[in-house]
């Protein structure tokens, strides 16, 4: 994570540099980063519970906790 805050962090300083009226947040690229890691961790969830619905060796606790977890940090 740290690569991609000082990445935001650059660019924000050069786009409010070159441009006095611009306002950027200097973590927006990775807030949304993260926010699309939060819905790919719902996503994956779901999905895999619908796929090993019928399947013995996987139980539905992995895909509820994905499920849950993806829910509480969005």
């Amino acid at each position: 994570m740290g690569p991609f805050v000082l990445l935001g962090t650059a660019v924000n300083t050069a786009a409010t540099t070159l441009n006095g009226g611009a306002t950027a947040g200097a973590f927006s690229g990775v807030a949304l980063l993260l926010n699309a890691l939060k819905i790919a961790n719902l996503v994956l969830g779901i999905i895999a519970i619908v796929y090993y619905k019928g399947d013995k060796r996987v139980g539905a606790a992995p895909s509820v906790l994905m499920i849950v977890s993806g829910g509480v940090s969005l």
